[in-house]
């Protein structure tokens, strides 16, 4: 399903990402990789805005209110009315086919796979999956060396219109 953002929506996102970097950077919490400040912020915003389209497409408020906490616990991404977390995986690669995951992943979660052409404000959310299904061994791999993660296709993921 194709979401577009509006300017608005871009600027909500813009901001959220550049509080949550400089938290990160006040905390001492850069990854470990060293990737350094504008790496991280590259990535939080692409994260933030495949939050948004997903809320978007979900009719679900965003930043909900833990998204702006600063006592670390997390809930998800997003939170159902229902209470049900779910997590939003983006790429920038608008020719991406799987859903990474880890192994510390929750398996109590929904996972969503979101591709973007980010330049157009136009969003792609490919479909969900539970987290105990992605966590099946045969997505298991190593397909870059050293970092092994779940693999999980696009054809595996339900319909959006499902969740």
């Amino acid at each position: 399903m194709q979401v577009t953002l509006t300017q608005n929506d871009v600027s909500r996102a813009v901001s959220v990402a550049t509080f949550h970097t400089l938290r990160c950077v006040l905390l001492g919490a850069m990854p470990k990789n060293n990737q350094g400040v504008k790496r991280r912020l590259d990535d939080t915003l692409a994260g933030y805005l495949s939050e948004v389209a997903t809320a978007k497409l979900l009719y679900l408020p965003w930043p909900q209110e833990h998204t702006l906490s600063w006592d670390g616990r997390d809930k998800g991404d997003l939170v159902m009315p229902d209470g049900q977390s779910i997590e939003v995986r983006g790429s920038p690669n608008p020719n991406a086919r799987y859903l990474l995951g880890q192994k510390d992943d929750q398996p109590d979660r929904i996972y969503v796979m979101v591709t973007a052409k980010p330049e157009q404000f136009r969003f792609k959310v490919h479909g969900w999956i539970r987290g105990e299904d992605m966590m099946d061994e045969s997505f298991w791999d190593d397909r870059k060396g050293g970092r092994p993660c779940y693999w999980v296709p696009f054809s595996e993921l339900h319909d959006m219109v499902t969740l």
